[in-house]
């Protein structure tokens, strides 16, 4: 190879690098991007429960929440993303107590009647 081949060899690779790095400094910047789009959603996800977190806390089924907003006897969900929606954690805080009598009151008798359930095989009918 003539040297000025090898010039010209070195000057092809030099440019492909150089793009090469550009591409690579574009693709860095897309995820910095979407990271920190990610890292957006989850904290905003944190001030949420789930209809399945809130089930758990309260010890009663997902079906039972869904109906009960149905005859508006529980707060709705709020969208939180875009396929996302959940209860905000201190807005539900301050509805359960505000609606004591028809939130808690209601939440415990469904749990002693889901224990009683359990136990005898028969719903209670309290």
């Amino acid at each position: 190879m003539s040297l000025h081949g090898f010039l010209h060899y070195f000057e092809n690779e030099h440019r492909l690098a150089q793009n090469n790095q550009e591409m690579l400094e574009k693709i860095l910047d897309k995820v910095t991007i979407l990271e920190n789009m990610i890292k957006s959603q989850e904290s905003k996800i944190s001030g949420y429960y789930t209809v399945k977190e809130l089930a758990e806390k309260l010890n009663i089924s997902v079906s039972t929440i869904y109906s009960e907003i149905k005859k508006d006897h529980f707060p709705k969900q709020v969208k939180i993303g875009e396929r996302a929606s959940g209860w905000c954690k201190k807005e539900f805080a301050a509805w359960m107590a505000i609606n004591t009598k028809k939130g808690r009151n209601y939440i415990e008798r469904k749990k002693w009647s889901n224990i009683y359930t359990e136990r005898y095989g028969v719903k209670n009918k309290n």
